[in-house]
């Protein structure tokens, strides 16, 4: 619904203010039926990845849009993004739902928040590219997934910390890393 859409990207506005960043745009899309493996259309992924392209450079001075890593979700995915960058324990009344088309810059496998090659546990460091992610409201419902990230399947990032979510690649998932 329009209004509860409008209340979440509200939200996330003013998180995103409070931290000191930016927001410089909106997208929004209504489909009857979103699309099972993106939630968007292809014109709205075009448009939002020709946003992206073009901001990039100009007004943000990232060389690409990888080092962006810019993340697309649902209102519960960003309800576990601000909980997660705040170092509080996501509270979920639902799954939630993201996607970085682009990947990451990378990150500890087990580790909340080391995004440093030479401080993640060895063995652990992933920079991954285009993935979907599954932020459940019950971690334990990842009970018996793999955290395996070099075999393409889907896999338990964060595993035990509260921060427990399904990361699942997509194609390009190894264009910055290859699997070991």
């Amino acid at each position: 619904d329009k209004e509860k859409s409008k209340e979440y990207l509200d939200e996330l506005e003013f998180l995103t203010t409070t931290a000191g960043g930016a927001v410089v745009k909106r997208f929004t899309q209504n489909l009857e039926t979103p699309n099972p493996k993106t939630f968007l259309g292809s014109g709205k992924i075009k448009e939002v990845l020709d946003f992206i392209n073009v901001i990039k450079v100009h007004e943000n001075g990232w060389k690409d849009a990888h080092e962006a890593m810019p993340m697309v979700g649902d209102g519960p995915a960003m309800q576990w993004a601000m909980a997660y960058m705040g170092g509080k324990t996501p509270k979920m009344d639902t799954d939630g739902w993201a996607w970085m088309l682009h990947g990451d810059m990378g990150e500890d496998n087990t580790k909340h928040l080391v995004f440093n090659k030479e401080d993640a546990a060895e063995g652990q460091w992933i920079e991954s590219g285009a993935h979907l992610m599954l932020f459940p409201k019950d971690p334990a419902s990842l009970e018996g997934q793999t955290t395996d990230f070099n075999t393409g399947a889907p896999y338990v990032m964060f595993k035990g910390t509260g921060y427990d979510h399904l990361m699942i690649p997509v194609e390009g998932y190894y264009d910055y890393q290859d699997p070991k």
